[in-house]
């Protein structure tokens, strides 16, 4: 039984979340490219608790992801735990406890691994840590080509892998075109023998598609059809799921209260998920 079965957390894992795992174990560099949501977190997770005593290094963009990323690794019994530059300087002896093992899956930021970084100096020059290294994960790798200029530290991932060169590289996305894992491959100097997995990523359910505004910017009528299209459903139950992007924050909270004053009363207490939601998106202001 696995630490994750005996918290009751049910492992349904797929042949390639298998093979991704399989080739970390084995000492191989492996790129994965799945759709959102398919489990490609499961691929190292898989990893980590097979490999027991070792540490993982998975690089994160977003802070928010990074914690999000730790609470459902100790979900599944690993020992986790995000670092960045605030973090290491407010509990000066987290990484200690790294350096001692204490943790299986550090997730870090790219612009906390960089040389100058004493915190990272101490994990790049310790001989037991360098030898416990299990592998390194980076997260969203899409980014580290697409984000080269908005976040440079991205082209400099190559320098982390570099520190750690018996640990294999896994390298995840949703989004990546041939071109682009080229240019992946040859950034992180992953092998010329690394796996590729790449899954179908056709969303049928997600499209794009153009919508004039003719009713001004600032209004939000041009929203309207979000609300409509939801009323000719005939149920109060079938949200409509969709993401839209805001310049800023006012705007969101602008655009929430226009949406919810154009749904009936009587629908608007029938998902009790959806009034958590709005509220919540209110409450950024």
């Amino acid at each position: 039984m696995t630490r994750a079965q005996s918290l009751g957390v049910n492992i349904r894992q797929e042949d390639w979340q298998i093979e991704s795992a399989a080739e970390m174990l084995s000492g191989n560099d492996c790129m994965v490219v799945s759709a959102t949501g398919t489990g490609k977190t499961l691929c190292f997770y898989l990893a980590t608790i097979t490999l027991q005593q070792k540490t993982f290094i998975v690089v994160c963009p977003l802070l928010n992801l990074m914690e999000d990323q730790v609470c459902r690794a100790e979900a599944f019994g690993i020992k986790a735990v995000a670092i960045n530059m605030a973090s290491s300087q407010q509990d000066a002896g987290l990484v200690d406890c790294i350096l001692n093992g204490q943790f299986e899956l550090v997730f870090v930021s790219p612009e906390w691994c960089v040389p100058h970084n004493k915190n990272f100096q101490a994990l790049v020059q310790s001989e037991t840590f360098r030898k416990c290294i299990g592998g390194i994960v980076i997260d969203e790798a899409h980014l580290v080509h697409g984000w080269r200029t908005f976040r440079p530290h991205y082209e400099y991932l190559g320098l982390l892998c570099s520190f750690f060169p018996m640990a294999p590289v896994l390298a995840v996305s949703a989004t990546m075109t041939p071109y682009v894992c080229h240019c992946i491959h040859q950034s992180l100097a992953m092998n010329n023998a690394a796996c590729f997995i790449h899954r179908p990523i056709d969303r049928p359910n997600i499209y794009l598609a153009a919508v004039p505004i003719t009713k001004g910017v600032n209004s939000m009528h041009d929203l309207d059809f979000v609300v409509y299209d939801w009323l000719k459903s005939g149920s109060a139950n079938h949200i409509p799921q969709m993401i839209i992007f805001m310049d800023s924050r006012k705007a969101v909270c602008d655009a929430c209260n226009h949406l919810w004053d154009l749904v009936p009363e009587h629908w608007r207490y029938s998902d009790p998920l959806a009034i958590v939601e709005i509220s919540t998106a209110l409450s950024q202001k």
